[in-house]
Order: C-alpha cells, then sequence, then structure tokens
C-alpha cells in the first residue's frame, strides 16, 4: 500500500509523541507499505531524537514560515503542507492518509483536506492532548481551535483513541459519530523495555519533559517526609526543560543533594537501564487541562518494566492505573472537589494556583453563593501560596463595591466576641475617616449602615455626625 503520513513532530525533534509516531511509521514499513511522511522543516535546538528510519520511508521536509519560532510555525505550516501532499498525491495514488491530532496546530486539518481532495481516506490518531475545558487566558483562543478540531474530527474517515476516556471525549464534547472510532492502545518496544528481577526497593525514577504541568516540584515538596521515614531513598530524575533549573534550585534550598539525581537527558536506548531497576515510577502529578486523563509513553515504559506507578487521581484514564494493583492514585485536588460539591466546606478562605482553576472552576455553582470563589482581583488565585495564606491568617478582609456606591466588607465571624465586632467596626471608620481626609471630601462620607449576618436580618446602624 501507497500511505502518506502528514505531522507536526518527527525526528530531531524529541519527546513522546514523536516516538510513538515514528514506531508506527517504522511498523507500517516493516509490514511492506511504501510510506511517504510530509513533516515542516523545523530549526529544531532541543534535544535530539535520531532513530533508524526504515529505508521504505521517504522523508519530505516543508519549507515553513518563522520554523525557528514552533509555536507560530505549528499553526502557519499547514498551508505550505496541503499544497505539496496535494502535488505529490496526484503522482504517487496514495491509498490513504494518516495524520496524529493536536490541539495546538493545524496539521490535522490540512491532512484531513488533503484527503478530501485526493478523494481517499484520512486516518487520525487522537492520543491524549485533548482539551474538554476552554478556561484561563487563552479561553477564545481554545474556543476557536475547538471549533476547528470538532470539524476536522467529524470530517475524518477514521479515528483511532488508545483508551476509552479519549473516545467519549470525542463524542461528547466533539460531536463525533461512535461508529467513527476504534480504540487501539498504544504500545512499547518490548524489545527495549520488560522487566527486571533486579529492584532497588529505595529507588523511585522519573523520565520525560520537566514543564510545570508535570507536577515534580510537589513531588520533592513530598521528599523531606520521605527521607525521615526512608534516611537512603533515593529520587533518580531523567529528562530536561524549562523547570529544570527552578527544580535544581528546589533541591538545592532543601537540602537534597544526597537524595535528588538529576541525569539530564538521556537517549532513548538508555532508558531502560536508567529505570529497570527503579522500585517506584513517577507520572504526571499536577492535574491541568494537558494530564487529565492523559496517557504519557513513560506510563506504559514503566508498566513494561513492572514498576508500579504514582500518579494523581484524574490525571490517567480510568482503565490504564487500577489503584493498589499495578500503581497507587494520590487522592488530591479531584477528591477534594468531588467533596466541596457534596457540601463539606470546612474552610473560610479557598485559594488556588491558576492551573488548578479548571479543577475549582466546577465548583463555582457551590462555592460562589458563599463568597469562596478564587478570585485573582482579590489575590487569591496566585502562585504566590505563601504570601496568600499569610494575607488570609493575619485576617485579610475582602471589599466589595458597586457603581452606585455601596461597600460591602465581613467585620467578623460567629466566633467572634462583641468587642471584636466593634472593635473591627472602628477600625473600618477609621480607615474611611483617613481616605475622606486623603481625598479633601467635603460632607458626609457615609449616608447610612447596616449590620447582618450571613442570610439574616439587616439592622440600620445609628452613626456618629460628620462621617
Amino acid at each position: 500500500m501507497q500511505i502518506l503520513v502528514m505531522v507536526f513532530h518527527f525526528p530531531p525533534i524529541s519527546g513522546g509523541g514523536v516516538v510513538v509516531i515514528t514506531d508506527i511509521v517504522n511498523k507500517l514499513a516493516e509490514l511492506g507499505n511504501d510510506v511517504t511522511v510530509i513533516t515542516p522543516n523545523l530549526d529544531w535546538d532541543g534535544e535530539q531524537y535520531n532513530p533508524k528510519i526504515n529505508s521504505k520511508i521517504t522523508v519530505i521536509r516543508t519549507e515553513t514560515p518563522s520554523k525557528s519560532r514552533i509555536k507560530v510555525a505549528a499553526r502557519r505550516c499547514q498551508a505550505n503542507m496541503k499544497k505539496q501532499a496535494i502535488e505529490i498525491g496526484k503522482q504517487e495514488k496514495f491509498d490513504f492518509i494518516f495524520t496524529i491530532f493536536h490541539p495546538f496546530h493545524l496539521v490535522p486539518k490540512a491532512a484531513v483536506e488533503t484527503a478530501k481532495e485526493l478523494q481517499i481516506p484520512s486516518i487520525v490518531k487522537v492520543d491524549d492532548a485533548i482539551y474538554e475545558r476552554t478556561t484561563g487566558i487563552k479561553s477564545i483562543q481554545r474556543k476557536i481551535e475547538k471549533v476547528i478540531n470538532s470539524k476536522t474530527l467529524r470530517t475524518a474517515t477514521k479515528i483511532l483513541v488508545s483508551n476509552n476516556d479519549t473516545s467519549e471525549i470525542i463524542i461528547n464534547e466533539y460531536g463525533v459519530l461512535s461508529e467513527k472510532i476504534a480504540i487501539i492502545p498504544n504500545g512499547v518496544d518490548l524489545s527495549l523495555f520488560n522487566a527486571s528481577s533486579q529492584k532497588n526497593p529505595k529507588k523511585v525514577v522519573f523520565t520525560g519533559a520537566m514543564y510545570h504541568h508535570r507536577g515534580l516540584d510537589i513531588l520533592l515538596d513530598a521528599i523531606p517526609k520521605i527521607i525521615t521515614r526512608i534516611p537512603d531513598a533515593k529520587f533518580v530524575l531523567l529528562g530536561s526543560g524549562n523547570e529544570l533549573e527552578k527544580l535544581k534550585n528546589i533541591v538545592l534550598a532543601k537540602k537534597l543533594e544526597n537524595s535528588v539525581e538529576f541525569k539530564g537527558w538521556v537517549k532513548r536506548e538508555k532508558i531502560p537501564e536508567n529505570i529497570s531497576d527503579a522500585a517506584i515510577g513517577i507520572g504526571p502529578l499536577r492535574l491541568t487541562d494537558v494530564t487529565s486523563r492523559a496517557l504519557p509513553i513513560k506510563v506504559l515504559e514503566y508498566m513494561a518494566t513492572s514498576l508500579p506507578l504514582i500518579a494523581q487521581k484524574g490525571t490517567l484514564p480510568n482503565d490504564v492505573l487500577v489503584n493498589d494493583k499495578n500503581g497507587y492514585f494520590i487522592d488530591g485536588a479531584e477528591d477534594l472537589a468531588e467533596k466541596i460539591q457534596g457540601g463539606e466546606i470546612n474552610f473560610e478562605r479557598c485559594i488556588a494556583t491558576p492551573d488548578m482553576m479548571a479543577v475549582v472552576g466546577r465548583l463555582g455553582n457551590v462555592l460562589g453563593p458563599k463568597g469562596l470563589m478564587p478570585n485573582p482581583k482579590l489575590g487569591t488565585v496566585t502562585n504566590e501560596l505563601k504570601k496568600a495564606i499569610s494575607d488570609a491568617k493575619l485576617g485579610q478582609v475582602e471589599i466589595k463595591n458597586d457603581k452606585d456606591g455601596n461597600v460591602g466588607l465581613s467585620l467578623g465571624k460567629k466566633s467572634f466576641s462583641d468587642d471584636k465586632v466593634i472593635n473591627n467596626f472602628k477600625a473600618v471608620l477609621d480607615v474611611l475617616e483617613r481616605e475622606k481626609g486623603n481625598q479633601t471630601i467635603k460632607g458626609d462620607l457615609i449616608k447610612s449602615a447596616f449590620l447582618t449576618s450571613t442570610m439574616g436580618v439587616s439592622y440600620r446602624l445609628k452613626l456618629p455626625k460628620n462621617i
């Protein structure tokens, strides 16, 4: 068969997704197919991945604008790739087009449109880079991408997914017919990765890119507690990324140099020997749009080497990690969210980091009416957790005002004595009086004041004159 493959990521670009597509095209060629790969010609300055490419594979690199800027190139290259693919397709008579879906670029769109133009089937493989929600500062961009991606997936002849969770998302969020979808789990090269009987019971490993969503800072925060029980525990981290220097600084600050080893980027063929003797493998820890129900290739490699896996609940497909059987879930944000949705609210202030708002956002109907929803304007959505918690403990008060000049604030809680409530009220009056002086405001600053309990009756207060 003649097969055309259109992908954005291809060697020497590195990463788990590149490993997957390389393994696929090599296997297609091994089965006797003639494979042509069209991919952008990019100036890749990251870690190089140079696997052996089957001789039956022809790689064509399309020139693209802004090739040194990956994110820009990702969106601009599709027009050139489509044009070149159509020209080649009219000569080679391909049997079908294969592509890898990714929400950040338009190569799958180009592949599906090319197949339609050439009147041949298109097959789209969707792994884990699916965004269920459109939250955050890029919500408009995400919504536009979702419209484009929905059309791409609905137009494709066949869609391949690696797990049931992804299949459900495509059906429910993208409007794809279930009969178009086939579940084919990702695999791992067992000639490289296999179980080892020689295990170091105190060695924990991580492999892959060190980005914020991996949550390795969470792991580093936990290590001091671990080594109090297991002093000679060893944490070996393989890979690099934009968080590497930050993580090294955390290790130095916490004095964990004897417990944590950064091995840097390791060639793929060397990964098995670095992980096979470990006792535990670390998966994605921080629950974000990127990690939600994701299935990184590292997870399969851990399993192939008989490593139990530790991951945060919600970050892996439900049919991959079975708690207390082939690994362990950390019960974090998802469990807490479920408890809050069930009415369990035993806190007076809710503070969240920006990356957690995907989870917290689902609690708006519970937290909002109680005035507990985190808000960046109030400093309760922040990465500076230490400061936010300190301010909250010191009695930081949230003041709300409207266009009519009404000001609302909390003076106390049920546990406060009468004296504390009165003192807080006096403090508010003092602040307003100073503000009046600073602004040289004439006349009464406060027209009226009312005191009320939560969901209770309000009482008008008698105020001194000249306030």
